[in-house]
């Protein structure tokens, strides 16, 4: 859920700055992510684990407890954020160009808006829904460099980073409403959940 990003996110950022120790840390974490043992069961069900990563889709929730924005929640939250957005600014800009008042034209933009924010959503929605990966790492410590720079060049800078933990946000030329990138450390496996068409471009690059 995305209660669980934030979650991890302010319990990664109180580790940084010291409040909290490393196994309290890893405690928590553990509670929140509500790893059970059937969820561990399945994990070593899965292809073993060599020097190259493998990828596995996953359109469901994961056995991080973590689980991808959905097609309907990323439509309606891009829907709020520029159905009235645009609605006032295109009554702004015709009232520049005419002598209507511009309380008087947003009354009449605003539907026009509406109708904007319904199509944008929809659109962009299949982009930025959430998708989920999971990678078999070889060697951790390579895979969070590889993962950093894979980060940098679509345009997402790192905001929280601990021991297995990494959460990314969209710089502007990644788009600011993309939302942000989680990856979960667990073992030899990582998983990688955020919009995804920039999942599918880290898949590409891990498989």
């Amino acid at each position: 859920m995305s209660s669980q990003y934030d979650d991890l996110e302010k319990l990664a950022d109180l580790k940084n700055k010291g409040i909290i120790t490393e196994e309290e840390f890893n405690k928590k974490k553990k509670e929140i992510l509500e790893i059970t043992d059937n969820q561990k069961a399945s994990n070593k069900a899965n292809v073993p684990m060599n020097e190259s990563s493998h990828v596995t889709s996953q359109s469901f929730q994961t056995t991080t407890g973590l689980q991808p924005r959905s097609f309907l929640g990323t439509a309606t939250m891009l829907f709020g954020v520029t159905s009235l957005p645009f609605a006032f600014g295109l009554a702004f800009l015709m009232s520049l160009e005419s002598n209507e008042s511009f309380g008087k034209l947003l009354i009449a933009t605003i539907p026009g808006g509406l109708l904007f924010g319904i199509l944008f959503g929809l659109t962009m929605a299949v982009f930025f829904k959430g998708a989920t990966i999971i990678v078999n790492i070889g060697n951790r410590e390579k895979f969070v460099a590889l993962i950093n720079v894979a980060m940098s060049q679509i345009g997402y800078n790192p905001t929280v980073s601990s021991a297995n933990f990494l959460n990314f946000k969209p710089s502007f030329s990644a788009g600011l409403m993309a939302g942000k990138i989680s990856v979960v450390i667990e073992g030899n496996k990582a998983t990688i959940i955020g919009p995804s068409m920039y999942v599918k471009k880290l898949q590409k690059r891990f498989a």
